[in-house]
């Protein structure tokens, strides 16, 4: 498809646009974002997670050891 002269004006605009830009540094903002802290998504403490995690896991070696000890007497 041929373009038409007003395309072909804006596009080299464009490029002109683009070849400043070329090879300088991102704005200043955008390093700011990055450079963020993640944020906790969770509104519970890793701690208490943890405690929950190790109960749970011990009931569930405790409970066959229970059992197991009754089945004996």
């Amino acid at each position: 498809m041929v373009q038409t002269a007003h395309q072909r004006l804006a596009n080299d605009r464009f490029a002109r646009q683009q070849e400043r830009l070329m090879g300088k540094p991102e704005l200043r903002s955008k390093l700011e974002e990055r450079k963020k802290a993640p944020v906790n998504k969770t509104a519970v403490p890793t701690w208490l997670l943890y405690t929950l995690l190790a109960l749970l896991v011990g009931g569930l070696f405790l409970e066959p050891l229970r059992l197991f000890i009754s089945w004996l007497f």
